[in-house]
């Protein structure tokens, strides 16, 4: 558009209507000097300015955008103004269906790919495993697309052997791959797979065939088959918010913690536990029962000892005796549920104490 062409022709429709440059400009809620320049050409009439002074002086925004009134002579400049604002409106509208068409596709890809390298590409597994000389229990593993982390926790000894050394290994095709093999009896492994034999696609081999070689002092070696249970994995679609439990998912929640829990402890819901204190029979009671694993503590603290007690859902319970300098008196662990000793010098007289001081309460619900 030429902006000194449509301010001449605005000067003329003034004046043809006997209008002063600040009556004009009060009709368009404008500055007097705003309509003064438009005039002159020094500024540009916005789209929505020339369609109020096109009504105000009833002439078509087609006159008004070619800066001159309709006649024989210009009918077609006129009448193509109106053509070429469609066409520009309809390229403006194919301009901009093209442009979301690519944002969508870009979106979709990058969704897909992060869908594709991040959906189920971190998972938890529990490592436990045990054979007549060694029981494993508390290990853990973390799998990621970059990295793996293996700690195999506890290592019990079942005999008064030293362990000499220990090799972490798993079978593929009928082949040994060694992870790692240290003279120690605390195994922590970690592989970036840049730097290790093991790769990210090896895991389905390791899953299932991963074992622990012990070497003791008096030479005998044990091969153990370790255990693999996955115990969390990132193949949710969305994390569930537990501000969005249905009423009936709250009510079992609560059903699973014990009566007698509820009624006499107190909760921390940051420790997700129930918590209680007391002083009993010359000795201070400390209970804990944190209700995500299901698992219950006891402390009896005595002056010169004290003697701990946790049962986890349903069936291990275990037992420590140590003196204030933390020093371990006797410990072992037990099964309730298949009735037999796992580790240490299981006391039977230790564990019947438990059950009839604490375990009843918790089981009378």
């Amino acid at each position: 558009m030429d902006q000194e062409k449509i301010g001449k022709f605005i000067a003329e429709l003034r004046k043809e209507r006997k209008m002063t440059q600040q009556e004009l400009a009060d009709l368009l809620f404008v500055d007097r000097t705003t309509v003064s320049k438009w005039e002159v050409g020094s500024n540009s009439v916005s789209f929505d300015d020339l369609m109020k002074i096109a009504n105000i002086f009833g002439i078509t925004l087609s006159e008004m955008m070619i800066g001159e009134k309709k006649s024989e002579e210009n009918v077609d400049k006129i009448n193509n103004v109106t053509v070429n604002i469609i066409r520009k409106n309809k390229k403006f509208r194919r301009y901009l269906i093209y442009s979301c068409s690519f944002i969508v596709i870009l979106l979709i890809i990058f969704l897909s790919y992060y869908f594709i390298t991040t959906y189920n590409s971190l998972a938890v597994y529990e490592i436990n495993g045990e054979d007549n000389n060694f029981s494993i229990h508390n290990g853990l593993m973390i799998v990621s697309k970059d990295k793996t982390y293996i700690q195999l926790g506890s290592i019990k000894n079942l005999d008064n052997f030293d362990i000499e050394s220990i090799k972490l290994y798993y079978k593929k095709n009928n082949l040994i791959v060694t992870l790692t093999e240290i003279e120690d009896s605390s195994c922590v492994y970690i592989s970036t797979y840049q730097d290790s034999e093991l790769q990210y696609d090896d895991l389905k081999y390791l899953v299932p065939n991963l074992f622990l070689e012990v070497k003791l002092s008096n030479n005998e070696v044990s091969n153990i088959k370790l255990n693999l249970i996955k115990s969390y994995s990132n193949n949710k679609f969305y994390a569930k918010n537990n501000s969005s439990l249905e009423q009936d998912e709250i009510n079992n929640f609560n059903n699973n913690i014990p009566t007698y829990i509820k009624e006499n402890f107190n909760l921390d819901e940051e420790q997700h536990s129930y918590y209680l204190e007391e002083s009993k029979d010359n000795k201070k009671i400390k209970y804990t029962y944190f209700y995500d694993v299901n698992a219950f503590l006891v402390e009896e603290i005595f002056d010169k000892y004290f003697e701990s007690y946790s049962y986890l859902y349903p069936d291990d319970f275990s037992y420590s005796k140590s003196n204030n300098e933390q020093e371990i008196i006797d410990e072992f662990v037990y099964s309730m549920t298949n009735k037999e000793c796992i580790t240490g010098d299981c006391n039977d007289d230790i564990i019947e104490y438990f059950r009839n001081q604490y375990l009843d309460k918790l089981n009378a619900n």
